[in-house]
C-alpha cells in the first residue's frame, strides 16, 4: 500500500576504428522493422481552437538524442520506427540544430528555468550524494510558477530529476515546491535497477535473469499481490504466463527448487524460496511518488513505466474540465534511460521478431542491448500516440496510423529530449564514445518538434541554432507571458525568443551562440567518486566524476574500480597507469563549450595524466558528405583543429573564429554575478538568509553556504559577516570558508605529518581525521586546532602512525 507522507513547506580514442566496427555491427542488426499501428480509441473532446491561451503538452524523451529518429537522422543504418512522432513532426516543425545539456538534470533545469547550469548550480545529473546546491532551488522562477500568472494549471508526469528527495528539505515534495500543481512519477534519474534475483528468489548469479524475468516463450506461474498486500500464486487458469507477462501484470515470476521458472504453483510453493515484493525491477517495479499539492504518497509502481506515466497524463488531462483555464502538462518519459529492459510485447512494432543471430538473454552483448534500446524507443512512440488519441488530440485511422490535425484543438505540442543518447544506443553517423555526458555533438544534439494551431506552414524544418533554455521563453510566448517581466531581475535569463520561428517561415536567426557545460555536481568534500570504465568495441572510457556507487556503475554497463570491485584504484589516472587497458580515454572532470552554426570551441578541466592534451579543442562543423565515417562533420577526434590545445597553422578565418569563441566563452563563464552566502537567489544577504539558516538548521539546504552538507553555526557566521550586502551593487562579499581536505594539504616533513593549507585569514580552524577512507559517513576524530603561522596559512602536526592512515579534514 502507498505510504502517506505530510509534505513540507517552504589521449583521444581511435574513433575511426570504433565507427567502422559499430557501422558493421549495426548493418548486421537490422531486424526488419515495420510501421507501428494500434487499435482505434474513441477520442475525447478537448477545448476548441480559438480560446485565448493554448494548452501546452510538453513531451520529454530521456536520453534520446537526435540520432534516434529517422526524420532527424536519415543517414542512420537503421533506426527504430517512430510513426507517431513522425506524424506530429509532419504536421508541425522540426528544429534540426537544437542543443541540450550533456546530462539529464542540467537539461531539464534549462527547460524549466531558462537559465544555464552555471547560474542554477545544476551542473550534472543529480545523484543521492549531491547537495541541495546542485539541485533546482525552490527559489527559482520555474515555468509552472511563471505560467500560473496567466492562469495555467500545471502537471508533471513521469521522470522529475530536478531536485530531491535526497539532501533536500522538501524531500519528495520538491515538485510542488518548484511550482507544479500535480506530480506523479519518479523523482529519480532512472526507474530502478533491474532485479536479477526475481525478488530474492535467485542468488546463484546475475546473468540467468539479467532482464529481471525469464526470457522467451516458456510459460510458468507468478507471484502477485492482493489489494491488501498478500502474496499469492497464479497459474492463469492453468495456461501459465511468460516471464514478461508476469512482470507486465505487476508480478514476479515464480521459481522452483532448482531455480527454474516454476511450471505450477505447487512447484513454486514447495521450492523453499521466499519472494520479496519490496525489490525494484527496472521499468516494471520502480519508486513512484504522487504529490497532489498537499500530501505526498509513495509506493512501488507495478506497471511498465511508460504505460503508467501515459495513463497518469491521460487521467489528469481528462480531469481538466474548466474550459476557461488553460493547462500545461510536462509528459516526461523515463525511456530510454538505462537500465535497458525489453518493453511489454504489445508495445513492440507489429511484425517484429527477435533477430536469430542475437543472444536474447545476454544483457552484455552490444547487438542485444542496442535492439532492446530500439524497442524501448518504439514502445515510447506507441505510448505518445495513445496519449494523443485518448485525450482527443488525434485519432487512429482504419490503417492504424495516427491522424493528427493541429487545427482541431487548442493545444500546442512540444517534443524534445533532455540530452544526447547514452553510448550503447547511439546510431551512425553519431559518435558513441562522445555521447551523453560530454560536450560533443552526440552528447548535446537533440530532436525538437513543435506542432499545434500556432504553427504556420507546417511540415517544414528550422535550421537555426536553438538552445534548451529557449523553450522556457517559448512556453511564455505561447501563454502570452513576458518571462522577463515575471522572473526577478536578479535571476539572469539565458533564453531567447522562438515564437517567430513558428509563425514566420522566413524568420531570421535569433541566436548566434549556444553554450553548454558538463560538470560534476556538488558533493560534500568527504565524498570520493571512484573510477569506472565503460567499454564499447575497442574503446575504453574511464571516468571518476560520474558514478557514485558500484550498483550505479554496473547498471550503466561499467566496470567499477572502487571498493567492492575486483581491483581498487583511487583515480582514473591510476587505472591508466595499471595498464589494464591498451586503449583508455580518461573523461575530463568538467567541460564548457560555445559554438556558432559553423565553429565550436570546448574548454576542459582534464585529469593530471592528460594535462599534455591542453585545455581546448576547436572544431569546424561543416558537413563533409563524401566522408563515410563523418559525413555530418561533427566533432570527432580527427577534426580537432588545435594541436594539444594550441592553435597551430589555422587559416585566417579559423583564427578569427577561434578568438571570437574563446572571448565569448570567457564572457559566459564570467557572466553570473557571484553573491557569497546568498541562499535565496536574490543577490542580497538579508535577514531572510539568516532566517533560512535557522529554519533548516542541522539539514542540507540552500543556506549551507560552505557546502559541507549541513546548515550550521559556520553558515550562520558567514551569513552574518555578509549581512546587508547587495552583491549587484557592492560585489560578492566575504567568502565563506570551505573546509580543506587531504587534496589541499601538503606534507612538510617526511614522517612528521605536518601540513600547511590555505584558509581565510583570522578564521579559526579545527583539525579532524578518520582512518576510514571509503565511507563518506565515517566518524571524524577531533585532533585539535590549526595554528595560523601567517595570514591565511596554517599548520598542524600529528604524530606519525604507519598502521593508521588518516584522511584529514579542517573545519
Amino acid at each position: 500500500m502507498p505510504n502517506r507522507i505530510s509534505s513540507r513547506p517552504p589521449g583521444s580514442p581511435s574513433w575511426v576504428t570504433s565507427l567502422r566496427w559499430l557501422a558493421t555491427l549495426i548493418l548486421c542488426l537490422s531486424p526488419g522493422w515495420i510501421q507501428s499501428q494500434a487499435a482505434a480509441v474513441s477520442p475525447r473532446a478537448v477545448r476548441p481552437h480559438g480560446a485565448a491561451k493554448p494548452n501546452i503538452l510538453f513531451i520529454i524523451l530521456d536520453d534520446a538524442g537526435i540520432d534516434q529518429l529517422r526524420i532527424f537522422n536519415p543517414l542512420a543504418v537503421t533506426t527504430p520506427p517512430t510513426p507517431n512522432m513522425d506524424a506530429i513532426a509532419a504536421a508541425g516543425l522540426k528544429f534540426t540544430r537544437c542543443y541540450a545539456m550533456p546530462e539529464c538534470s542540467p537539461g531539464r533545469s534549462c527547460f524549466f528555468t531558462g537559465r544555464y547550469p552555471l547560474r542554477t548550480g545544476v551542473t550534472a545529473a543529480i545523484l543521492s550524494l549531491d547537495l541541495t546546491g546542485a539541485q533546482v532551488s525552490r527559489f527559482e522562477s520555474t515555468i509552472p510558477k511563471v505560467l500560473s500568472t496567466a492562469g495555467y494549471q500545471s502537471a508533471l508526469l513521469g521522470k522529475f530529476h530536478l531536485a530531491g528527495p535526497d539532501n533536500n528539505p522538501d524531500g519528495f515534495g520538491t515538485p510542488h515546491a518548484l511550482g507544479w500543481d500535480y506530480f506523479s512519477g519518479t523523482l529519480y534519474g532512472a526507474p530502478a535497477y533491474i532485479d536479477p534475483s526475481l525478488g530474492g528468489q535467485y542468488t546463484a548469479d546475475k546473468t540467468n535473469y539479467c532482464w529481471g524475468y525469464p526470457i522467451g516463450s516458456q510459460r510458468g506461474v507468478g507471484w502477485f499481490l492482493t489489494s491488501s498486500n498478500t502474496v499469492y500464486c497464479d497459474d492463469n487458469n492453468g495456461q501459465g504466463y511468460t516471464g514478461k507477462d508476469v512482470v507486465t501484470r505487476g508480478g514476479i515470476p515464480a521459481l522452483d527448487a532448482l531455480g527454474n521458472f516454476a511450471a505450477t504453483c505447487t512447484a513454486a510453493q514447495s521450492s523453499g524460496r521466499s519472494v520479496a515484493f519490496t525489490n525494484f525491477n527496472g521499468y516494471y517495479m520502480w519508486p513512484k511518488a504522487i504529490n497532489d499539492g498537499t500530501n505526498v504518497f509513495t509506493s512501488i509502481g507495478r506497471k511498465y513505466a511508460a504505460v503508467d506515466q501515459t495513463d497518469d497524463a491521460i487521467r489528469w488531462i481528462r480531469n481538466q474540465t474548466n474550459a476557461s483555464q488553460p493547462w500545461m502538462v510536462s509528459m516526461s518519459y523515463s525511456s530510454i534511460h538505462t537500465p535497458y529492459q525489453p518493453p511489454p510485447d504489445n508495445l513492440y512494432p507489429p511484425g517484429f521478431t527477435w533477430p536469430a543471430h542475437l543472444p536474447e538473454n545476454d544483457c552484455t552483448d552490444f547487438g542485444t542491448v542496442k535492439t532492446v534500446s530500439d524497442l524501448m524507443v518504439s514502445a515510447m512512440d506507441r505510448e505518445i500516440g495513445r496519449l494523443l488519441v485518448e485525450t482527443g488530440l488525434a485519432t487512429y485511422g482504419v490503417d492504424g496510423k495516427l491522424n493528427y490535425d493541429p487545427a482541431a484543438s487548442n493545444t500546442m505540442i512540444v517534443i524534445t529530449s533532455d540530452n544526447g543518447t547514452y553510448l550503447y544506443g547511439v546510431n551512425y553517423p553519431y559518435n558513441p564514445t562522445r555521447s551523453k555526458g560530454t560536450c560533443y555533438e552526440t552528447g548535446l544534439r537533440v530532436p525538437l518538434i513543435v506542432a499545434g494551431p500556432v504553427v504556420a506552414n507546417p511540415g517544414r524544418s528550422v535550421d537555426h541554432l536553438v538552445s534548451c533554455v529557449d523553450l522556457f521563453q517559448l512556453f511564455g510566448e505561447l501563454a502570452g507571458v513576458d518571462v522577463r517581466s515575471v522572473v526577478p531581475s536578479s535571476h539572469v535569463l539565458d533564453c531567447q525568443p522562438m515564437l517567430a520561428y513558428l509563425t514566420d517561415p522566413n524568420a531570421p536567426a535569433v541566436r548566434k551562440y549556444v553554450f553548454a557545460q558538463a560538470g560534476n555536481g556538488l558533493k560534500a568534500p568527504t565524498t570520493h567518486i571512484w573510477p569506472t570504465v565503460l567499454t564499447i568495441g575497442p574503446e575504453n572510457i574511464c571516468t571518476d566524476s560520474l558514478f557514485t556507487s558500484q550498483s550505479l556503475a554496473e547498471t550503466e554497463g561499467g566496470t567499477w574500480y572502487g571498493p567492492g570491485g575486483t581491483q581498487t584504484f583511487y583515480t582514473a589516472c591510476d587505472v591508466r597507469a595499471a595498464n589494464i587497458y591498451s586503449n583508455l580515454t580518461v573523461l575530463p572532470t568538467r567541460s564548457w563549450t560555445v559554438l556558432t552554426d559553423r565553429y565550436k570551441l570546448i574548454q576542459f578541466e582534464r585529469a593530471p595524466c592528460d594535462s599534455a592534451l591542453g585545455s581546448y579543442e576547436f572544431y569546424d562543423l561543416k558537413p563533409t558528405p563524401l566522408d563515410p565515417l563523418n559525413p555530418l562533420g561533427i566533432d570527432n577526434a580527427n577534426r580537432d583543429l588545435l594541436t594539444n590545445g594550441v592553435p597551430v597553422n589555422l587559416t585566417p578565418e579559423q583564427t578569427l573564429a577561434y578568438n571570437e569563441l574563446k572571448a565569448e566563452l570567457n564572457r559566459f563563464l564570467a557572466s553570473e554575478p557571484v553573491c557569497n552566502t546568498d541562499g535565496n537567489l536574490d543577490k542580497q544577504v538579508t535577514q531572510a538568509d539568516v532566517d533560512g539558516v535557522n529554519q533548516y538548521w542541522g539539514q542540507a539546504s540552500w543556506f549551507d553556504v560552505n557546502s559541507d552538507g549541513t546548515t550550521d553555526q559556520t553558515d550562520l557566521d558567514c551569513v552574518l559577516a555578509n549581512l546587508g550586502n547587495n552583491c549587484l551593487q557592492t560585489g560578492p562579499g566575504i567568502v565563506c570558508p570551505v573546509p580543506p581536505y587531504l587534496a589541499n594539504l601538503t606534507e612538510q616533513e617526511t614522517g612528521a605529518f605536518s601540513f600547511v593549507f590555505n584558509g581565510t585569514a583570522g578564521y579559526p580552524y579545527t583539525v579532524t581525521a578518520t582512518t576510514n577512507l571509503t565511507t563518506p559517513t565515517s566518524d571524524w576524530l577531533v585532533l585539535g586546532p590549526a595554528v595560523e603561522t601567517s595570514p591565511g596559512s596554517y599548520t598542524f602536526t600529528d604524530p606519525p602512525s604507519a598502521t593508521q592512515p588518516k584522511l584529514y579534514r579542517i573545519k
